[in-house]
């Protein structure tokens, strides 16, 4: 919705950058205020003991890591 709004001139967004990113290579919007980005967010998966482990939970969490370190920038994702 937020993008939508902001594709549509209703204001500012503050999103992932991959999220955007086709909107901000096609220049239908761009960025601000890019002296002070947002502070990076901890992301954390708190599960049980792998003995115990459900095998969804884990190709869940491997999902999740590949497509998070997809997502973020190469100097980020190492």
């Amino acid at each position: 919705v937020l993008t939508e709004w902001a594709l549509n001139g209703a204001g500012i967004a503050m999103k992932p950058v991959f999220e955007v990113a086709e909107h901000l290579a096609s220049g239908a919007l761009v960025t601000v205020v890019d002296q002070t980005p947002p502070l990076p967010v901890q992301m954390a998966c708190l599960y049980t003991h792998r003995r115990h482990q459900d095998p969804k939970t884990r190709l869940f969490m491997e999902f999740m890591i590949d497509r998070m370190a997809a997502a973020l920038p190469r100097s980020s994702a190492a």
